[in-house]
């Protein structure tokens, strides 16, 4: 079944900017993302690890953990060749 190209846009975007790029910090505010893990594990965990790739299974996966609530946060910290995201390319 073939995407809708805004969550194709977004893999692409996404992909572009952060693939190869390695977290410096994660900050766990949905436990039930990572059970059973506590926010210092979560971060020792990820933090320095790199990022291999983004795809749209991996993106809709995450999208529909977060969407469940009322509201997203999401904190980019760094240059991201000029990628913006409007809030209607993030709606659902």
């Amino acid at each position: 079944m073939p995407e809708l190209p805004e969550v194709e846009h977004v893999v692409r975007a996404l992909a572009g900017a952060i693939t190869g790029r390695r977290i410096v910090a994660a900050d766990l505010k949905l436990k039930r993302l990572a059970p059973g893990t506590s926010p210092a594990v979560f971060n020792r965990k990820l933090k320095g690890a790199r990022i291999e790739s983004v795809t749209v299974e991996q993106l809709t996966e995450l999208a529909n953990e977060f969407f469940q609530t009322e509201s997203i946060a999401v904190t980019v910290l760094g240059n991201l060749n000029g990628l913006k995201l409007t809030r209607d390319q993030l709606a659902c």
